[in-house]
C-alpha cells in the first residue's frame, strides 16, 4: 500500500490512520475479509464468503490514565468516545478532543464511518462540514509459495537481541456491564538497552472480549512503567440495532475524494 502525502489537517491525521488500518478495518470493528488486529478496541478478524452478521450495539468508551512521577505527584488524563455498530457490521466511531488540557468537548470533533457493505471509509470533520471519502484499497492476494525454491532465513540485525518476549496466559471468565467476557493476560518484557534503559522493561496488559458482541473489547487494563495505568472500559451499552442514518453522510456535509488511498 501506498504510504499517503503528508497530511495537515486534524481530518488528515484520521485519514492517515485509516488508511494504515483501514486496511485492518480506526475506526474500525470487526468486519469479513480484512486482515486482524486489534483497532479501536475491537478485534478484526480475517474471514471469507458472504457478508457476516454482527450484533449491534452502541457504548462509551472510557479511557483512564494516571502517571505517578518520582516525586510521588499523579497525573491523570481521561478521554471518551463513542461507538456503534450495526448487524451489516457498519461501524461510527465519534472522537471527542479536548478544548484545553483537561477539558474534553461536548460534541464531537472527529466521526469516522467505516461501510464493509458499499467498501468506503468516511471521516467527518464536524467544525468544518467536510467529509473525507476513502474507498477500501484493492486486495491482492499474495502468490503462493514456490516449493522447489527454499524459504531464505531472516537475517539477523543488531537489534535482535532487544527484541521483546511475550508470554500470553488465559483468565477465568466474568461478566462486564452485564455481559460476560473472556480474558487474557499479556506480559511484554523488553530487554535492558531498549530505549537506552539500563534494565529489562516490563509492560503487564490484561484484554477482556465478548464474544455476544463479535470480539469487542469491554476492559483493557494496561500497566506501563514508562506512561503510568491505563483503564479502557466499555460503558452505557445499548444491544438495539442502530438508527441507520448514523452510518450516513449528513446532507450538509461536503464530500472530497480522498486519491491517494486508492
Amino acid at each position: 500500500m501506498r504510504l499517503l502525502a503528508p497530511l495537515k489537517s486534524l481530518a488528515g491525521i484520521a485519514v492517515l490512520i485509516c488508511a494504515l488500518f483501514g486496511t485492518l478495518g480506526t475506526g474500525a470493528f470487526a468486519q469479513p475479509q480484512i486482515a486482524g488486529g486489534f483497532v479501536g478496541g475491537v478485534e478484526i478478524r480475517q474471514s471469507g464468503g458472504p457478508m457476516a452478521v454482527y450484533s449491534p450495539y452502541c457504548a462509551t468508551r472510557k479511557t483512564e490514565t494516571v502517571q505517578t512521577l518520582a516525586s510521588g505527584i499523579h497525573i491523570t488524563r481521561k478521554s471518551e468516545s463513542h461507538e456503534c455498530r450495526d448487524s451489516q457490521g457498519r461501524t461510527r466511531h465519534e472522537t471527542f478532543l479536548p478544548n484545553v488540557p483537561g477539558e474534553q468537548s461536548g460534541t464531537p470533533t472527529l466521526i469516522n464511518i467505516f461501510d464493509p457493505v458499499e467498501r468506503v471509509n468516511y471521516t467527518l470533520e464536524t467544525r468544518s462540514h467536510i467529509a473525507h471519502r476513502m474507498p477500501f484499497p484493492q486486495m491482492v492476494p499474495p502468490k503462493p509459495p514456490n516449493p522447489s525454491i527454499p524459504p531464505k532465513p531472516a537475517p539477523s540485525t543488531p537489534n535482535d537481541a532487544l527484541r521483546p518476549q511475550m508470554t500470553t496466559e488465559p483468565l477465568e471468565s466474568q461478566t462486564v456491564e452485564g455481559i460476560l467476557v473472556d480474558g487474557k493476560r499479556i506480559t511484554t518484557t523488553f530487554p535492558a538497552g531498549f530505549q537506552g534503559s539500563d534494565g529489562p522493561i516490563t509492560i503487564l496488559e490484561e484484554r477482556w472480549v465478548s464474544k455476544e458482541l463479535g470480539g469487542v473489547i469491554v476492559l483493557l487494563k494496561r500497566s506501563d512503567p514508562r506512561n503510568g495505568d491505563t483503564t479502557e472500559q466499555l460503558t452505557d451499552i445499548d444491544r438495539s440495532e442502530p438508527d441507520p442514518a448514523l452510518f450516513r453522510v449528513p446532507a450538509d456535509y461536503t464530500i472530497k475524494e480522498n486519491e491517494s488511498a486508492r
